[in-house]
């Protein structure tokens, strides 16, 4: 009883550090998913003969020194967007990278972030 005990903590401790670690990242990278802007689905079309792998995953890292977000899709992005979790209701917009990261630096609730190009959404989940 008293090793599991034992066990029990140190499973606890190192599950607090971990997200105290995390809290204290000067960036972060969250994987976002890729869907067409106009509402027709997924944009690239799927071949009916040949090569049908999937895509590489869209990456996004939010850099919170210097104030950055960075994609590995080679798309410029207009908008970023903050809604609720369950991407019901809007909760701030905006137009620079800086102020996103500003707003989400100072919350620890999660988010779901919608970023908007003249072709794509990318959507990703923070906090969670």
């Amino acid at each position: 009883m008293n090793r599991f005990i034992t066990n029990v903590f140190v499973a606890l401790s190192l599950l607090a550090g971990a997200e105290i670690y995390a809290a204290n990242e000067e960036s972060i990278t969250i994987p976002l998913s890729e869907n067409d802007n106009k509402g027709g689905g997924n944009k690239r079309d799927i071949p009916s003969r040949g090569d049908r792998s999937l895509r590489a995953p869209v990456l996004c890292t939010l850099n919170f020194t210097e104030g950055t977000v960075e994609l590995t899709a080679a798309q410029e992005i207009t908008t970023y967007e903050v809604w609720d979790a369950d991407q019901e209701i809007l909760i701030a917009s905006f137009t620079e990278s800086a102020d996103l990261l500003n707003f989400l630096s100072n919350s620890s609730d999660c988010y779901t972030l919608c970023f908007l190009s003249e072709d794509y959404v990318y959507t990703g989940y923070y906090g969670w």
